[in-house]
């Protein structure tokens, strides 16, 4: 069951147990698919829950960290929120204001997760004051793995710090057993107990990730290092992060590109810039923790000088991520980028005595200007395309519209993921506008996402959003003015045009707010493709874009501005049983009808009826759960439809 919980128990960390009441609602008439695959077979709408405590001896540490978070909270009123993600593992606080996305683009967010690298940090400083206290080997190791076992809960058990954990007691236990430290060895120990435990782990991209990164560090941190040779003392900080970041790449790059369709281009500067400061505020940050929940004395003064020491590093990651084309979207099938990682190590494996630093900068700087040229190259070739394509981004809209080099996007869709894949395939890095047809999460949830990876010159919104105060559209115009790059936000009203290249668009709908910003105050564009050849205008192509409208109120469209005989309808409402009536698909009578939808959804969109409306006009119908992404292609004599897989492929002669 998914359960739907009040404002009250906002701060539930992970371990906390609930005793609930409420409504329960089963999803039915379902495919049983969509149960399966998502684990849920219904929902509960909480009404009342009460907060239950454990017994045993991680009680206590659960209790501390749940103290620590709130009084940070308490204390920096939003201030302390990367405190909270590095000492706690709490990262709701730092997604709310969005400096996690500046870590995600500038290739960061490891540091922002708790794991490994923590980890290294705290048994570091644990083993420093052992020694001090005159501990033996055994002791120590018997400390620091007692420490790391109670560092974890207080973290939140999160999978990749678990991994950590276990590798770093494998590896302390080897003291016990009078043998020497092998990191090699101790990571496959680890793979084989995880694989043993829960065989199912073997297809988790976490664990590929995790153990590719660590194999990666033990392989070629050493060699990437001794090719800087003797440093200076204050660059041995940055001459460490780049080998430990260019082996871990190495590995995991690639493949990690391929599963998050994005790529940042800055990693390895941002690295350089942040890990050396990484362990002083790691260990501030821990200790302003403990302090708040043991409530300590000047335990505020202790995180105030934490934030201040956060506060550099944050303000690096801002300017980097910042700049242009910091993060690029890229569409890479998985097992092509796992064969170039694994290509790339056995090279360098294989060669590494013959291949010193000169050559190797050479070979990156040759391979870095033949990537961006072809890139460069094909990104224009794409932007000359006189197209309408329809997203796949499961369910939800997202409709790319380019020509002339020119490209709007209408919608987001909310599978952050999907969309960048999309837009790579597209070889799109820059908009020109993005419109939002209203706040729902389905057509406006990946606009934060979207402009970490593509450049967006402005937002254009309904009219009646800027005075709204319901909260999607306050969410959305919050969303809107803290975009990264500072796009100009336009709004629109009934009668406004935007030009994209050979399309022009009229705004048709609202002609007021009437539903709070719901489906009813959708932005519905009716456009006309025309393309001038020499001096006289060819005909026109014409194409209705809905955004959620239903039958009632595109009827009021239709009837106000006399429109008819459309040669594209984006279908409303995802197809939705009210988005459309006999009358209205007579009325319009489409001959190509395009619907954005996930498959298997739980809402049965479309319905069967507006399926057999459309048929009975005889309009060719592209869906993204059935075909993928669905291309049309303009010319003067036709439009191409292609379709990414399955059926309604075809061509439409004016």
């Amino acid at each position: 069951m998914q359960a739907y919980l009040s404002e009250s128990c906002c701060c539930l960390l992970r371990g906390a147990q609930l005793a609930v009441e409420g409504s329960v609602s089963a999803y039915e008439g379902l495919p049983s698919e969509y149960a399966w695959g998502r684990g849920e077979v219904g929902s509960v709408r909480v009404e009342y829950a009460e907060r239950l405590r454990g017994s045993g001896l991680i009680e206590p540490i659960l209790a501390l960290r749940e103290r620590a978070v709130l009084g940070l909270q308490e204390a920096g009123e939003g201030r302390y929120a990367f405190v909270e993600a590095l000492a706690c593992g709490y990262v709701r606080s730092i997604e709310a204001n969005g400096a996690y996305d500046d870590f995600k683009v500038t290739g960061l967010a490891h540091l922002v997760a708790v794991s490994g690298s923590h980890l290294a940090i705290v048994v570091a400083f644990v083993q420093a004051a052992m020694v001090r206290l005159g501990a033996g080997p055994v002791l120590r190791g018997a400390g620091a793995s007692a420490f790391i076992v109670a560092y974890l809960v207080f973290s939140g058990l999160a999978v990749s710090a678990v991994r950590s954990a276990v590798m770093a007691v494998v590896g302390l236990c080897s003291v016990l057993g009078a043998r020497r430290s092998s990191s090699l060895n101790a990571a496959g120990v680890c793979l084989l107990l995880f694989l043993s435990v829960d065989p199912r782990s073997c297809t988790s991209a976490s664990l590929v990730l995790s153990a590719g990164s660590t194999l990666g560090i033990i392989m070629f941190s050493g060699l990437f290092a001794s090719w800087f040779g003797k440093v200076p003392r204050p660059l041995e900080g940055a001459v460490e992060a780049v080998s430990l970041t260019s082996a871990a790449s190495l590995v995991t790059q690639p493949y990690s590109a391929a599963l998050f369709s994005q790529l940042p281009l800055l990693a390895l500067l941002a690295n350089v810039l942040v890990v050396p400061l990484f362990a002083p505020v790691c260990m501030l940050s821990l200790l302003a923790a403990l302090g708040m929940g043991l409530s300590l004395p000047f335990a505020g003064e202790v995180a105030y000088c934490a934030w201040l020491a956060c506060e550099p590093m944050q303000a690096i990651v801002r300017a980097l991520a910042s700049i242009p084309y910091a993060c690029v979207p890229v569409s890479l099938p998985a097992w092509l980028g796992i064969a170039f990682s694994v290509g790339a190590a056995y090279a360098l494996w294989r060669f590494w005595p013959q291949l010193d630093a000169v050559r190797l900068a050479q070979l990156l700087a040759v391979s870095a200007c033949a990537c961006s040229l072809a890139a460069v190259l094909l990104c224009f070739a794409a932007s000359q395309k006189e197209q309408l394509v329809v997203l796949d981004v499961g369910q939800g809209d997202a409709f790319l519209v380019r020509s002339r080099g020119s490209a709007m996007l209408v919608d987001t869709g909310t599978n952050d993921a999907m969309l960048r894949e999309e837009l790579a395939h597209c070889g799109v890095v820059s908009l020109d506008a993005v419109l939002i047809t209203h706040g729902d999460d389905d057509h406006c949830g990946s606009l934060n996402a979207l402009a970490s990876v593509v450049k967006i010159d402005s937002i254009l919104l309904a009219e009646g959003v800027r005075d709204c105060n319901c909260e999607a559209c306050a969410n959305l115009k919050d969303t809107s003015d803290n975009l990264r790059g500072s796009p100009e936000i336009r709004y629109l009203a009934a009668g406004d045009a935007i030009l994209c290249g050979s399309f022009t668009f009229e705004v048709l709908w609202p002609r007021e707010f009437a539903d709070e910003g719901g489906n009813a105050d959708s932005v519905c564009l009716y456009g006309e493709w025309r393309r001038s050849k020499s001096s006289e205008e060819t005909s026109a192509w014409d194409v209705l874009l809905t955004g959620d409208l239903e039958a009632d109120e595109l009827s009021k469209v239709v009837a106000e501005r006399d429109v008819s005989d459309i040669d594209i309808l984006k279908v409303g409402h995802h197809g939705a049983r009210a988005s459309l009536d006999e009358a209205l698909a007579e009325a319009l009578s489409p001959r190509i009808a395009l619907i954005g939808v996930g498959a298997e959804n739980r809402y049965g969109h479309p319905s069967e009826e507006v399926l057999a409306l459309l048929d009975a006009q005889g309009a060719l119908v592209g869906r993204t759960d059935v075909h993928g992404t669905v291309i049309l292609d303009f010319s003067e004599e036709e439009i191409c439809v292609d379709v990414e897989r399955g059926g309604a492929s075809g061509t439409m002669a004016p």
